[in-house]
């Protein structure tokens, strides 16, 4: 096994390195990542057909890239201790002192696109410097620079369902 594992929901996969890993998880058949690494889901999970891997790569924080298996809706944002938490938590780039919001961006997979959606977030979204209105979608590229209030990551987009 590799040093990272994959905690799968209903709506993302995230991968967790071994260490941050606290209960036995279930292996679920062969069901991999897009580079082979095996995936880790609650059992009785129906298999995905149509989903989407990205990686968040952070470029003003030391934090650690975040590769996600986006199955539905997923809500990024910031929360520190207490609260109720959004499905990617970005606090450990520090998310909240760089002025992201609770609910902050919603990424909306699609069998063709992946859009992006501010949530009417305090500080704004931008998309390659360009503001993401609220009421507006924006379909993702591979390589966008995204802007959460100040805190800057690419969006690697490494597989989607018409790849």
């Amino acid at each position: 096994m590799s040093d990272n594992q994959l905690i799968t929901t209903s709506k993302l996969t995230r991968y967790i390195p071994k260490e941050e890993v606290s209960s036995p998880l279930e292996f679920k058949g062969d069901v991999t990542g897009p580079h082979g690494s095996p995936s880790v889901v609650p059992l009785g999970t129906p298999a995905i057909t149509s989903a989407w891997w990205v990686e968040l790569i952070p470029l003003n924080e030391a934090g650690v890239p975040l590769a996600l298996k986006l199955n539905g809706d997923v809500v990024v944002g910031s929360v520190d201790e207490g609260g109720v938490c959004p499905d990617v938590n970005l606090a450990d780039w520090n998310g909240w002192e760089r002025g992201v919001s609770r609910r902050h961006l919603l990424m909306r997979p699609t069998p063709s696109k992946l859009f992006l959606l501010d949530l009417r977030s305090t500080n704004g979204t931008t998309v390659n410097g360009l503001p993401l209105d609220v009421g507006w979608a924006y379909a993702a590229k591979d390589g966008d620079l995204i802007s959460l209030g100040s805190l800057n990551f690419v969006l690697s987009i490494v597989e989607g369902p018409a790849s």
